[in-house]
């Protein structure tokens, strides 16, 4: 705001230092006249890059925070659609905040200091002003919206469409192009984009109408104060040009930012209280994923002393993912006393960076190199000791050597019990056992679910979550 009203100050100096200049007086009465001039042409430009700098420093942090904050969220209700919200309707927050929230700030308080000028100078002139600002200040923003008819709304939409349907063409790219469907999800991208387009000139033709309205009153207040034979009556409303021009804008962009904020609010449950002791502890637990009809777990009962090693067995269906989610405070019981300790945990399918192998590993906190190495000859990659430093990509690494690096960055955790989703799937019959024969002396507590009878029967207790007491 400071720079567009250092741009009005600077337009009405320069008026008044030409009517001045054309009466050819002493240059020394022109001096403070040129001084005002060159100091709010330079102030213009350093408030301008100021307000730019603030600008879009708030709004990355407002994307920062809402982004761990829905981050938090999303870990307690696993909600389908959680990467777009996390990425697509943060962004979308953050781009339309400055541009829908900021313009009538600046406009009103332009139009509001440029009246009281003009009060002081000429009072009809000023009434003129204000009455034209007004009239544009909500003609402008209405025909932007009406003319567009929700282009913004949809284009917004239609923008998440589009990279929702080109990040899952990517992800199932060798399935499409083996059966030769990729032809026609393509030219459906094409068509998704084709109508983008429309609407988008939709949005500049609503812009550029509104926009005109702007000219025209600005022009015509000009106009009419010029009439007054006072050249700062006459120029200083051109400068409101600017400040106006970006009202249509953002009431067009006023709806999307209103749909995406509205997507990052939603229920979550409570956070999980904080983990009690080191033994699990579960007494008449009911479990139940949000949405579903019936409690996957019924009337569940374990009591696990610390350092006990636990198979954890049970048809596809039967609960297993559910209890390692309860394990891990991603559910909440329905009812039941649950005590629980620190978990970390390796899935099934761990999700690795395209980065050094040491910057994967220290994703569960800072460690020293002694410390990731020991955690790698712990699962069983002792030649990965000496690529520290390599980087590498998920797609380079095979599913058990992928497996075995979550589970060594697993272990680097402070916790007191390992959960480990199916850790032997990818392995062969030596190093899979060689692996539980290693994690058996680590002195932690061990859940994992197997579908191997021989890890079962190598464990100290077997969790069959198949039998009817559990469901």
């Amino acid at each position: 705001m400071l720079a567009t009203v250092a741009g009005i100050a600077l337009t009405a100096l320069a008026a008044h230092l030409i009517a001045r200049a054309a009466e050819m007086p002493p240059i020394l009465t022109l001096s403070v006249l040129v001084v005002g001039v060159r100091t709010f042409a330079l102030s213009k430009g350093v408030l301008r890059y100021v307000e730019r700098l603030v600008t879009h420093h708030e709004a990355f942090k407002l994307a920062t925070n809402l982004r761990a904050e829905l981050w938090l969220r999303l870990v307690r209700t696993q909600r389908r659609d959680g990467l777009q919200r996390l990425v697509e309707d943060t962004d979308t927050v953050r781009d339309l905040v400055p541009r829908v929230l900021v313009p009538p700030v600046v406009a009103i308080g332009a139009g509001i200091a440029t009246t009281i000028l003009f009060a002081f100078i000429d009072l009809a002139a000023a009434l003129t002003l204000g009455g034209l600002l007004l009239a544009a200040g909500l003609a402008a923003p209405a025909v932007a919206v009406w003319t567009e008819r929700r282009a913004s709304t949809k284009l917004a939409r239609g923008r998440r469409k589009v990279a929702r349907d080109t990040i899952n063409a990517l992800a199932a790219a060798p399935d499409l192009i083996a059966h030769d469907a990729h032809h026609r999800l393509l030219a459906q991208l094409h068509a998704e984009d084709v109508e983008l387009a429309g609407e988008t000139r939709k949005q500049a033709f609503g812009t550029g109408a509104a926009t005109a309205i702007v000219l025209l009153a600005t022009g015509a207040a000009a106009l009419i104060c010029a009439t007054t034979g006072n050249p700062v009556l006459g120029l200083v409303p051109l400068a409101l040009a600017e400040p106006l021009a970006a009202l249509p804008l953002a009431a067009q962009q006023r709806r999307a930012l209103q749909e995406a904020s509205a997507r990052l609010q939603f229920d979550a449950p409570e956070r999980p209280e904080a983990p009690k002791g080191k033994r699990i502890r579960l007494q008449n637990v009911d479990v139940r994923w949000p949405g579903a009809t019936e409690p996957t777990l019924k009337d569940l009962h374990l009591n696990i002393e610390p350092g006990t090693h636990v198979a954890i067995v049970g048809p596809s269906g039967s609960g297993k993912s559910t209890l390692f989610a309860l394990l891990l405070g991603f559910l909440q019981p329905e009812r039941g006393i649950v005590e629980l300790p620190r978990a970390t945990w390796c899935p099934q399918e761990p999700m690795l960076v395209s980065t050094t192998v040491r910057e994967n590993l220290r994703m569960s906190g800072q460690h020293s190199d002694e410390q990731l190495k020991g955690a790698l000859r712990k699962a069983c990659l002792p030649e990965w000791t000496e690529r520290l430093d390599t980087v590498i990509r998920p797609d380079q690494v095979s599913g058990g050597e992928a497996q075995r690096l979550a589970l060594a960055r697993a272990l680097l955790h402070d916790a007191d019990v390992v959960l480990l989703d199916e850790p032997t799937a990818h392995l062969d019959e030596p190093t899979a056992r060689k692996l539980l024969e290693q994690l058996r002396h680590d002195g932690r507590t061990i859940l994992h679910i197997t579908h191997r009878p021989d890890e079962a029967a190598r464990a100290d207790l077997v969790l069959d979550l198949g039998t009817p007491a559990y469901r």
